[in-house]
């Protein structure tokens, strides 16, 4: 039997990993959002329809680039990313001096008005990729060390090392996914058994 031509099984596999992350969005779009100080909504869920509002986010720092005098910052929570935007003409001389000393993996939570990004800068890789927030507001809640492997990369890593860092691992994209999709798939089968009258039992208390 002839081996399926290269093109075929990447667009398999291009179509399993958008199921898959549509999986992943229905999961963290279910999640109930507690809001708090930190955070108003997930930043990952962030599209045109909330252009004009002002939420509040909170997540890891996943990368943070300067491109002297705007600061851009991917922020990551379990939803997805969202670009972060420090111009000291919006958010003031002293927020953005912070922002010029946070760091990957960093724990910050920031506040601004979400806006639409120019049609040259869509990102369309990204959920959130036609939006972006403009920040006022800066908190740096936790600062971190450099990570024993890079957390915003899919690239492979030593396995020792990763359970060795489990919470680090933990963080990931692809690890992410898997757990949230493990959710799902557990979810579902628990509802399907008991809509069928089964008894879930755990057996070490038998």
């Amino acid at each position: 039997m002839p081996s399926p031509e290269p093109a075929a099984t990447d667009q398999t596999s291009a179509a399993r990993d958008e199921r898959i992350a549509a999986l992943v969005r229905d999961t963290v779009g279910a999640a109930p959002v507690h809001a708090n100080r930190y955070r108003s909504t997930w930043a990952g869920l962030l599209t045109d329809d909330a252009v004009g509002q002002t939420p509040r986010v909170a997540g890891w720092v996943h990368r943070r680039r300067d491109h002297g005098g705007l600061i851009f910052v991917d922020l990551r929570d379990r939803s997805g990313l969202l670009q972060v935007v420090f111009d000291p003409a919006t958010c003031g001389t002293d927020v953005f001096e912070a922002a010029e000393r946070i760091r990957p993996e960093h724990v910050i939570s920031a506040e601004g008005e979400l806006t639409l990004r120019g049609a040259e800068h869509v990102n369309p890789k990204m959920l959130t990729g036609t939006v972006e927030l403009r920040a006022t507001t800066l908190d740096v809640l936790a600062e971190a060390e450099t990570p024993p492997f890079p957390v915003d990369e899919d690239g492979p890593v030593d396995e020792l090392l990763r359970l060795q860092h489990r919470v680090i691992d933990l963080r990931r994209e692809r690890t992410r996914d898997a757990l949230l999709l493990r959710s799902r798939i557990v979810r579902a089968i628990r509802d399907a058994m008991e809509d069928e009258g089964f008894l879930d039992v755990e057996t070490p208390y038998l």
